[in-house]
């Protein structure tokens, strides 16, 4: 019995020290890990704004809401000044979710988007990048401006669920809030 008790102890204090070190390391990493997610991150937003790192501050906004995951505004470099934002959004598609950043000015059109992931229809799914569905320099919230894209539907649906999100989100809380 007092064996049993003895090592209870002690894998009681090494499991404390391990917690504790664990704890400590992790502090010492997460905002690394952070400061790198969001480096990537910015890298992927070049594709609408290749100066982004140096003409304009960034802030993300987490928002995981209604298919919006995240909102980065752009503001003109020490400034206030609200340029773009580009949100991250996903809607699902035919097998899956459509993943996409779409970047919009401070006018609300459509500055550019891009995909990061596919709504899963055979064939087209895999190449959405390539189609232009129209709403590049439209109001974000102008339907009458999408191009669906013929047998494929269901994906086409939820790119438009995209552009939908994002222009209840601009209605709602103003550009990139």
């Amino acid at each position: 019995m007092k064996k049993g008790l003895t090592s209870g102890l002690v894998l009681l204090v090494l499991g404390m020290i391990a917690g504790l070190l664990l704890g400590v390391v992790n502090a010492i990493t997460a905002p690394i890990i952070a400061e790198n997610e969001l480096r990537e991150r910015l890298t992927a937003l070049e594709v609408f704004y290749p100066d982004i790192n140096t003409a304009y501050d960034v802030t993300e906004v987490i928002v995981d809401e209604n298919g919006i995951e995240s909102i980065y505004v752009l503001k003109t470099k020490g400034t206030d000044t609200v340029v773009a934002a580009v949100y991250g959004v996903a809607k699902m598609g035919y097998k899956s979710d459509v993943s996409m950043l779409i970047a919009v000015k401070a006018d609300g059109t459509v500055e550019g988007y891009a995909f990061i992931g596919t709504g899963g229809t055979e064939g087209l799914g895999l190449v959405l990048g390539n189609l232009d569905f129209g709403m590049t320099d439209a109001l974000v919230g102008d339907e009458t401006a999408f191009d669906a894209v013929g047998g494929a539907t269901v994906t086409s649906g939820g790119v438009l669920a995209c552009f939908a999100a994002v222009a209840a989100r601009i209605a709602a809380e103003g550009l990139g809030v």
